[in-house]
């Protein structure tokens, strides 16, 4: 105030202030006042980008009602300042949790019968920028496939929206980190997840799907069978397990349905038609 008082509101030369007191005031957990300091700080001066991430970081301490907003502000820090969001996502490990954490929490919330487009793409959107900090990790790149996966299905039945990306590139993203997380980890339930890509969402490629449930189901059964899995993963290998048995039927159960379609003559089809 004081400041503001001899040197008036308009002059950049109290960005670093804005910045300290909007630190001071997150301590407090005077959120919206740190978030309007913040935003006056990186308004006043830009290098102060990393403003982003705590105007973010104040959303997310509000609530999950906020965790949309702080995806964008996180989104914009990244932007604007990509290797300044990674440093500093990777200077405290709890930084990547926050993050981790807000993102799963948006898109569990916006599943089943609560389904909202446009949270899961939010919510796949906070996953893409763990990938930025942490491109080793299988779990991170099978996450963002599950997520565009059913971000794209929301999409797609949703009238009156503009998404962030359609329903098909959301699949075909989806494709791609699914890819990823079997080259990284190539387990039962990782082959089981990009199958069902294949299979229920981009309708394609049919043979590598049923390929990759033969041996999400041979896998699924030497691991249960050799014992030691862990309380967290024994459960991911049963279900495989389970549905890559039924994936494979109902696929195989199409290909047959399409056949028999095929061949089947149309009226007038057959022999002499048309004379």
């Amino acid at each position: 105030k004081q400041f503001e008082k001899r040197w008036g509101k308009n002059i950049a030369s109290d960005a670093g202030l804005r910045w300290w007191l909007g630190f001071g005031q997150q301590t407090l957990g005077r959120y919206d006042d740190s978030i309007a300091s913040f935003q006056a700080a990186v308004q006043k001066y830009p290098a102060y980008s990393n403003s982003h991430w705590y105007i973010g970081l104040s959303l997310y301490y509000k609530g999950i009602e906020h965790y949309q907003e702080a995806a964008k502000s996180w989104r914009q820090y990244a932007t604007v300042d990509r290797d300044g969001f990674i440093a500093t996502i990777k200077s405290d490990p709890t930084n990547l949790g926050i993050i981790d954490f807000a993102g799963s929490k948006l898109y569990s919330a916006n599943t089943g019968r609560n389904r909202d487009g446009q949270a899961l793409e939010k919510a796949a959107d906070i996953s893409e920028l763990i990938l930025l900090t942490d491109e080793t990790s299988a779990k991170f790149w099978n996450n963002v496939g599950l997520f565009h996966r059913d971000a794209g299905e929301t999409v797609a039945r949703m009238k009156n929206y503009e998404p962030m990306m359609s329903a098909m590139e959301h699949y075909e993203r989806s494709w791609e980190t699914y890819s990823k997380a079997v080259e990284l980890a190539r387990t039962s339930y990782h082959l089981n997840d990009a199958a069902v890509l294949l299979h229920y969402y981009l309708d394609r490629d049919y043979d590598l799907a049923i390929s990759m449930y033969d041996e999400a189901e041979a896998m699924a059964t030497k691991r249960l069978a050799d014992g030691g899995l862990s309380p967290g993963e024994k459960p991911l290998v049963e279900i495989a397990l389970r549905d890559s048995k039924d994936n494979r039927k109902k696929l195989k159960a199409k290909i047959e349905r399409a056949k028999k379609k095929k061949e089947t003559p149309k009226d007038g089809d057959g022999e002499g038609a048309g004379k």
